[in-house]
């Protein structure tokens, strides 16, 4: 499938992964979507993620888009993709306790590399952080046996399936 023919729908989530992850009892377990040519996600930042009260931890915050910008990236390749390069700014602070949400989408590439853009924004639609990556697929191998350990739930994409 290309990506421009590739459906809306939940991505499939890791059992351990810190922002995904279904069975990681400290982490976000954030479900995020694909819909339209984006990657998007509402999230809460718990009070226990804060680096001044009120106000998550800038680590916090850039580890949200990054999930999200990889998603995007793999969403588009069908390959597992590892960060290599991240650049966050902050808008605004980002609150705790609040809805929020994630949108992140890959921009361009080849098989090399892909970039990919994303934000967090309230759900009013200010824009409170952004972000730009540079993301690297894994070989085609690894990915068959990262897929392996994903989560599929009823009606969850299945964009790592073996061709």
């Amino acid at each position: 499938m290309d990506r421009k023919t590739f459906p809306d729908g939940p991505l499939p989530l890791s059992r351990d992964c810190f922002v995904c992850g279904r069975d990681n009892s400290h982490g976000f377990r954030a479900r995020l979507e694909r819909s339209g040519e984006e990657v998007v996600g509402r999230v809460e930042i718990p009070d226990r993620f804060q680096g001044y009260p009120g106000t998550a931890h800038g680590g916090i915050v850039a580890a949200l888009l990054d999930e999200a910008l990889a998603w995007a990236t793999m969403v588009a390749l069908r390959r597992f993709c590892v960060t290599v390069e991240l650049s966050v700014r902050f808008a605004r602070p980002v609150p705790t306790g609040t809805p929020l949400l994630l949108a992140a989408r890959a921009r361009d590439g080849r098989e090399e590399g892909f970039r990919a853009a994303g934000e967090i924004r309230s759900e009013g639609g200010e824009v409170l952080a952004t972000a730009e990556a540079r993301l690297a697929p894994a070989l085609r191998g690894r990915t068959e046996r990262l897929a392996d350990f994903l989560h599929y739930e009823a009606g969850t994409l299945r964009i790592f399936d073996r061709d």
